[in-house]
């Protein structure tokens, strides 16, 4: 897992994202894993996380209100601003969107070579249509057949 989220290794993963430790240096709730090794899958019963957006709309209050989707919902599109997007869990902002998230969120392959600082390759993300929505538009009036989802992540 570490490899494709492009963590460095030795790092440990909280399901419910980082928590007070106990005296027993044990975060409290979530479960723990390495990131060195696979990955837990993650379903729609994976608690109250959210990918919560930095775009949204101002209400007569004047709060903003922010777009938020589920673990379960699809993702809502990665902009030019992803890189403001946070994680959500328990209603507590736990830790910003990766760029190897907004990677593959955008369904392009995990080692696609952005470049630039980081608010660029962002910003590349962003700005850049999806290959597997490409694949599927391009398929219409060729006729060139659509890869599955599991070949084009391949």
């Amino acid at each position: 897992m570490a490899d494709a989220m492009d963590l460095p290794s030795g790092v440990t993963v909280n399901t419910r994202g980082d928590r007070p430790k106990d005296k027993r240096g044990r975060a409290a709730g979530g479960n723990e894993f390495t990131a060195d090794g696979p990955s837990n899958t993650l379903t729609g019963r994976a608690r109250s996380w959210k990918l919560r957006s930095r775009q949204g709309w101002k209400l007569p209050s004047g709060d903003v209100e922010r777009y938020e989707r589920a673990l379960s919902e699809p993702a809502f599109t990665i902009t030019g601003t992803a890189n403001r997007c946070k994680w959500v869990g328990d209603g507590v902002e736990e830790r910003n969107l990766t760029l190897a998230e907004a990677v593959m969120l955008q369904s392009f392959p995990a080692d696609h070579p952005f470049h630039g600082t980081r608010t660029k390759q962002f910003e590349q993300v962003g700005n850049a249509v999806p290959p597997l929505l490409a694949e599927h538009v391009v398929s219409v009036p060729t006729g060139i057949p659509v890869r599955s989802t599991l070949e084009a992540a391949a």
